[in-house]
């Protein structure tokens, strides 16, 4: 039988040039012939998140993780963002962000998404604590210092920002 399937190429080059509809066309079709393709589903999962498919990516992704992708903590992330930004899922948001962590300890965008998470909804202690775990894990994380600064700032510490 003839590989008639899209070439890589072809699904990278859709990616990258944020040609998404394409992708998504390009990646079912191969996925019909290769349904255990893990990363193919993971990029699967962020054409359609593109397209604003969110139905669809979270599909993807189920299928991604089911599938033993490499770097599950990634498509938690992926997930975690969908039901943050998409749906106003916090509670979803915040599993799939613990999911993400309890693979990975020193996921710094898993700490830095949680963080601005629990600023957006109102809680500066738990904001607090996933950038002080960020910084914890990378000592340099610039953007976890300037969240951790603005905290203080925001608390009347403006000392504790400046100490950073």
């Amino acid at each position: 039988m003839i590989d008639v399937a899209p070439p890589a190429d072809s699904i990278a080059a859709a990616l990258t040039g944020r040609r998404y509809g394409e992708a998504a066309a390009l990646l079912d079709a191969w996925l019909a012939d290769h349904p255990d393709d893990a990363d193919a589903w993971f990029n699967l999962g962020v054409a359609r998140r593109q397209l604003l498919d969110v139905d669809a990516a979270l599909a993807a992704y189920a299928r991604a993780l089911a599938a033993g992708i490499s770097a599950p903590e990634q498509v938690h992330l992926n997930i975690a963002a969908i039901h943050a930004e998409v749906l106003q899922d916090v509670p979803a948001a915040r599993a799939s962000l613990a999911a993400a962590l309890a693979l990975q300890p020193d996921f710094l965008l898993a700490w830095l998404n949680l963080g601005q998470l629990e600023e957006d909804v109102g809680d500066a202690a738990a904001a607090r604590a996933a950038y002080e775990a960020a910084v914890a894990a990378h000592p340099a994380a610039g953007r976890a210092h300037a969240r951790l600064a603005m905290i203080d700032i925001h608390q009347g510490r403006p000392e504790a920002a400046l100490a950073r």
